[in-house]
């Protein structure tokens, strides 16, 4: 089912009044597996030595694709593929992350038999800025984002694909996801959801005042400018200042990357991009019943970006969700240090291995 883009909000929440929960799924036994483990994975031990030769020029010599996605937006990506793959993920960053940021989570999963997706959502890392040399993070409809997937799907992945498809979505990727597995609940065999965007934190501001805050200045035509508190990429931010990640060397990492490929950063996010985002994790609430695919969900101990409670919501409502708690991970955790990263991929290869040889 696709919808209009002003039409998200409003459909969301008819859909879920009134409906009985479903019954959930049997979870599956992520512990019955003995393989892969933490240890199969890339360390923080030797990454700085083999990240450029290992990571880094593999990466960039990928060839990318291009199409055209919603209003004329050129969205780019990389396919990374595995000879006799077990299937294909679909791996979609959060804000301001450039799919290149996450060339070392692509290949352990190539590693682990999986041909990979990357794509930059609109405005981010390869893929066109609404406003050209802008670091802005903008959007005009968070439905957008949803058609660029689809546009991908249709026109790149599935028709190249002939066994299991998968997504694995972090925060805000996790709820473009979630709302394309709404609307099309056929296309892919499971998913897993990192630190799910399913309630944006409003910080000092009450969700019904920022929301209403953010529209208002929206329909005063400044949707375009940066929020309260953003501005441009801030290129001296300091590890000791993160909140999302404990991992000096895969931050540092990050900083080098922008710094080398300065096209790829995104800064601050615009009124509209707060709005459209408060909406559509509003509606995400409330879709989880609706939502059948099979999911695995981690939710980090030290979360300081979204909501626990709203992914809750959606979790215990979704009758293919299971839910992994992680003491102590920040928000990024495919960009954590080794102990909470690579056991959270473990975790994640199994579940879709299972899943592979269930199809």
């Amino acid at each position: 089912m696709c919808l209009p883009r002003w039409a998200l909000p409003l459909v969301g929440v008819l859909l879920a009044a009134g409906c009985a929960l479903p019954d959930k799924l049997e979870p599956i036994d992520l512990e019955a597996a003995d393989s892969p483990v933490a240890a199969d994975f890339s360390s923080e031990i030797d990454l700085l030595e083999r990240f450029e030769a290992q990571v880094e020029q593999p990466w960039f010599a990928l060839e990318q694709g291009a199409f055209e996605g919603v209003d004329g937006i050129t969205i780019r990506y990389r396919v990374s593929p595995v000879n006799a793959p077990k299937g294909a993920v679909v791996l979609l960053g959060g804000r301001t992350e450039a799919a290149a940021k996450h060339a070392e989570n692509v290949f352990d999963l190539n590693a682990q038999g999986y041909t990979v997706y990357a794509m930059d959502h609109r405005g981010h890392g390869a893929s066109d800025r609404l406003f050209e040399g802008s670091d802005l993070c903008h959007v005009e409809y968070f439905q957008d984002y949803v058609e660029d997937l689809a546009t991908l799907m249709d026109g790149v992945v599935l028709p190249a694909q002939d066994g299991p498809v998968f997504v694995v979505g972090h925060s805000m990727g996790a709820s473009v996801a979630a709302l394309y597995l709404w609307q099309h609940p056929e296309v892919f065999d499971g998913a897993v959801f990192s630190s799910p965007m399913f309630g944006v934190d409003t910080g000092a501001f009450p969700l019904a005042v920022a929301q209403t805050l953010a529209t208002g200045v929206c329909s005063a035509s400044a949707g375009a400018a940066y929020t309260v508190g953003h501005g441009d990429y801030d290129p001296d931010h300091a590890f000791e200042d993160s909140q999302v990640t404990q991992s000096q060397v895969r931050f540092d990492l990050k900083k080098q990357l922008y710094e080398q490929y300065p096209e790829l950063r995104v800064g601050g996010a615009s009124w509209s991009w707060v709005c459209e985002s408060m909406w559509a994790a509003e509606v995400l609430q409330r879709l989880g019943r609706h939502t059948p695919t099979r999911t695995l969900m981690f939710q980090v101990g030290d979360e300081q970006i979204v909501l626990p409670e709203a992914q809750d919501a959606w979790c215990d409502d979704a009758p293919g969700c299971q839910k992994v708690f992680v003491d102590g991970a920040r928000h990024e955790i495919l960009s954590e240090a080794d102990a909470y990263r690579n056991r959270a991929l473990a975790l994640t290869v199994r579940y879709l291995d299972a899943l592979a040889e269930a199809r």
